[in-house]
């Protein structure tokens, strides 16, 4: 199978129009300023929701969507 990581939900409403196969994973965390510790994925995660200024539900909502490792 093949991955396609995108870049923000605009790229993936224009590739789909491309009919290229495979999986779309939409990527909607930038990672250019603020914290990038943390021990695990969980902890990791907790912290970009605190430098951006969202609560883990929000962060969940708008960056992760559906993540099994989410915070």
């Amino acid at each position: 199978m093949n991955f396609h990581i995108l870049n923000g939900d605009s790229l993936a409403q224009t590739f789909a129009e491309t009919g290229i196969a495979g999986e779309v994973i939409v990527f909607r965390e930038a990672l250019i300023d603020g914290d990038l510790s943390g021990n695990n994925l969980h902890q990791f995660w907790k912290g970009r929701a605190r430098c951006i200024g969202l609560s883990a539900a929000e962060y969940n909502d708008k960056v992760l969507q559906n993540r099994s490792d989410s915070c």
